[in-house]
C-alpha cells in the first residue's frame, strides 16, 4: 500500500491532503503509515519503468532522489505530526538545497 499527494488539488485543496495519514491509524501503526508514504511510494513510482523520470526513490542513499523533512516530533511514533506541518515541520531539504530551516 502506498500514499501520494502529487497533483491532486489546487493550492487550497492541497492543504488537507495529509489529513488522511492520521485516519490510517485505525488500521496501521504510525511506522507502517510512514513506510507507505515514503519507501512504498518510491517502489510504486519505480514500477513505472521507463516512465519513471526520477531514478531511485524511497531511500536516502547516494544517487537517489530524496527530500529530507525534519519534524519537531517523531512521525514514527505519531504520524499526525506530518499532517500538522504548519506547527511541526522544521527543515526541508530538496535536491541538496535547504528551503526552510526553523531549527533552533
Amino acid at each position: 500500500m502506498g500514499f501520494s499527494t502529487d497533483l491532486l488539488f489546487d493550492v487550497k485543496g492541497r492543504q488537507g491532503e495529509l489529513d488522511e495519514l492520521p485516519l490510517r491509524k485505525k488500521h496501521f501503526s504510525s511506522t507502517e503509515i510512514m513506510i507507505q508514504a515514503t519507501g512504498n511510494g518510491g517502489k510504486i513510482m519505480g514500477m513505472t519503468g521507463k516512465r519513471n523520470p526520477y531514478g531511485t526513490l524511497g531511500v536516502i542513499e547516494e544517487g537517489a532522489m530524496a527530500d529530507v523533512l525534519v519534524y519537531s516530533a517523531n512521525p514514527l511514533e505519531d504520524v499526525a505530526v506530518v499532517a500538522d506541518y504548519d506547527n511541526n515541520l522544521k527543515l526541508i531539504i530538496n535536491d541538496g538545497k535547504v528551503y526552510m530551516n526553523t531549527l533552533q
